[in-house]
């Protein structure tokens, strides 16, 4: 027999501390009445809870996915309140994929907010050097050469440079179009980030182009293009934040310098190990 506990009050207070875990009244008010029960029907929950029964069902499916309550296959249909701690894997999981739409949509309207590239083009034209700090001012800079790039665009990575790429979708589309255009060669360390939280990084677009190689460039990427145009990029930190960050990055169009970061780039490339295939390249 089980021993007998006091009835568990649906009053505000209690309500209120669920509704900081995410649940509304409803919500509330349903799973405190199955703590009182080992299994209930819809018909006791709805006496006990004062829910309609007509809401009741949605309500009671929704506290079945926070993982909060079992549905137990009789009939009719019964259902077990499980312990309040199983509720942290559901919500943390539906917060890491809020994390990564907030991501992905502000990465997006960060680049579609910023000027293009046409309408900056005349002023960086003038810029023999120019100086910028921060993940947004890079992120537009490296768009903006990769959107002037006619003929060659060369680039080293850091271990993060294609999940960080993925982030900007116009930017990634941009890169993945150049080939149309020219030669692309992108250059990543051995060590190269693959997978983020499980999930792998997808740049079947730039399969043929990218290639691995070990070299100590630490939280660094370059970008040349037409040996004529450069980007030096120090990340500060170097994480996949899509708008934070104090990196240090130059902007020159120094041609003797691009000619020479892009024969060592290609020499480099043709000599690297295929990303997909895992077999060295070839020029």
């Amino acid at each position: 027999m089980n021993a007998w506990r006091p009835p568990i009050p649906i009053n505000p207070e209690r309500i209120a501390k669920l509704a900081r875990l995410g649940l509304n009244e409803q919500q509330a008010r349903a799973y405190l009445s199955l703590l009182d029960t080992e299994t209930a029907t819809v018909n006791d929950i709805a006496k006990e809870s004062h829910v309609p029964r007509a809401k009741l069902y949605e309500v009671l499916e929704t506290l079945n996915r926070k993982g909060l309550i079992e549905i137990i296959p009789e009939t009719p249909q019964r259902f077990r309140a499980n312990p309040l701690s199983s509720l942290y894997d559901t919500r943390l999981g539906e917060l890491r994929s809020e994390e990564r739409q907030l991501r992905d949509t502000i990465g997006e309207l960060m680049l579609q907010l910023l000027p293009s590239g046409k309408e900056r083009a005349g002023e960086a034209d003038r810029d023999f050097l120019h100086l910028v700090r921060g993940r947004t001012p890079l992120v537009t800079s490296f768009k903006q050469l990769v959107e002037r790039a006619e003929r060659t665009l060369c680039i080293v990575g850091d271990p993060l440079f294609l999940p960080r790429l993925r982030l900007y979708d116009e930017t990634y589309r941009a890169v993945a179009h150049f080939q149309n255009k020219g030669q692309l060669r992108i250059l990543i360390p051995s060590n190269a980030v693959r997978a983020v939280e499980g999930r792998k990084v997808h740049v079947d677009e730039l399969a043929d182009v990218v290639r691995t190689l070990s070299f100590p460039l630490g939280d660094a990427m370059i970008a040349v293009r037409d040996e004529a145009e450069v980007i030096e990029a120090h990340l500060l930190p170097n994480d996949l934040h899509p708008s934070r960050g104090s990196d240090r990055v130059v902007v020159h169009k120094d041609t003797a310098l691009a000619g020479a970061l892009t024969s060592m780039i290609v020499g480099l490339w043709s000599t690297a190990t295929g990303y997909v295939s895992g077999l060295a390249g070839r020029a």
